[in-house]
C-alpha cells in the first residue's frame, strides 16, 4: 500500500492514552434519533488523524484521502461498530486497529473505487486534509504518536471554538482575536498593558477579563474530557496525557 516505506522511529516512551467512553457506540446502535448526530461526531473526531496516520505511514496524498473515505463509508454503514466493543479497548484504538485491517484486507484500489461514485460520506472539508497535514511538524513523530496528537489537537480545537463563539455572541469578535493568545501558557502574546490597550480599559480590567476567560475554557476543556471517559477521577490524567501529546517531539 505505501509508495515507499514507513521511516523507522526511535523507540520512546509514550503517556499511555486513556480510555474512551464507549456511550456514542451505544447511541450509534440505538437507532433512534440521537443515532445520526453520534454517528457524525465519531467520523468529525477521527477523519482526520486517521487520514494523518495513514500520510505519515507512507501512503500518497490521493490514496490517503481514498483509503479514509472507504473506511468511513464502512463506519457510517455500521459495518464496523457493529463489531465494536469496550473488552478490546479504547475507542481509539479500535477504530485504528479497524483501519489498519480493512487497508491490509481490500488495498487502494478498492477503496479509490469506492470514493469514484461521488458519494458525500460525511459532511467534512476533504480537501484541507493534506493543507492540514503539510503543516505537522516535520520530526520523527511515528504514526500512531502523529494519530494521538491529531486527535487531542481535534479536541482542543473543539474547546477554542466553542469558547469563541460564547464569547463573540456577547462581546465584539476583535476583542475574542486580542484575548486568545492569553488563553493557554504556552502562546506568545503581548504584554497585559498592550492588551488592555486594545480594549480601551485598565490593565487590572484586562486581566479580570482574561482569568475569567481562561477559567471558561478549562471548565469546556474538562467538560470535553468527561465524555471521553467513564470515571471522573480520570479527568486529570487525560488533560496530563494531553498536555504530553501536543508537546511531544
Amino acid at each position: 500500500m505505501p509508495d515507499r516505506p514507513p521511516p523507522r522511529h526511535p523507540a520512546r516512551t509514550h503517556a499511555v492514552f486513556p480510555a474512551t467512553r464507549w456511550s456514542l457506540i451505544a447511541r450509534v446502535r440505538a437507532e433512534d434519533a440521537d443515532s445520526a448526530a453520534a454517528l457524525e461526531e465519531i467520523c468529525r473526531s477521527y477523519w482526520y488523524p486517521l487520514y494523518a496516520f495513514l500520510r505519515r505511514s507512507g501512503v500518497r496524498p490521493h490514496d490517503a484521502d481514498g483509503v479514509t473515505q472507504g473506511f468511513f463509508l464502512r463506519v457510517l454503514s455500521k459495518e464496523i461498530l457493529h463489531a465494536a466493543s469496550s473488552e478490546k479497548g479504547p475507542l481509539r484504538s479500535f477504530l485504528l486497529g479497524s483501519l489498519k485491517r480493512h487497508l491490509a484486507d481490500h488495498g487502494r484500489v478498492a477503496y479509490a473505487a469506492k470514493r469514484g461514485g461521488g458519494e458525500v460520506l460525511i459532511p467534512i472539508e476533504w480537501n484541507e486534509a493534506e493543507l492540514r497535514y503539510s503543516v505537522e511538524p516535520a520530526d520523527a513523530l511515528d504514526p500512531e504518536t502523529l494519530y494521538s496528537r491529531a486527535w487531542a489537537r481535534g479536541l482542543l480545537e473543539n474547546v477554542r471554538t466553542q469558547v469563541r463563539t460564547a464569547f463573540i455572541a456577547r462581546h465584539p469578535a476583535r476583542n475574542y482575536a486580542a484575548i486568545e493568545p492569553y488563553l493557554t501558557p504556552d502562546e506568545d502574546r503581548a504584554p497585559y498593558r498592550e492588551f488592555a490597550a486594545q480594549l480601551g480599559s485598565t490593565e487590572g480590567s484586562a486581566r479580570l477579563l482574561i482569568y475569567r476567560l481562561r477559567r471558561k475554557f478549562r471548565e469546556r476543556l474538562e467538560a470535553e474530557i468527561a465524555r471521553t471517559v467513564t470515571d471522573p477521577a480520570e479527568i486529570p490524567g487525560k488533560l496530563a496525557w494531553m498536555r504530553a501529546a501536543l508537546t511531544e517531539r
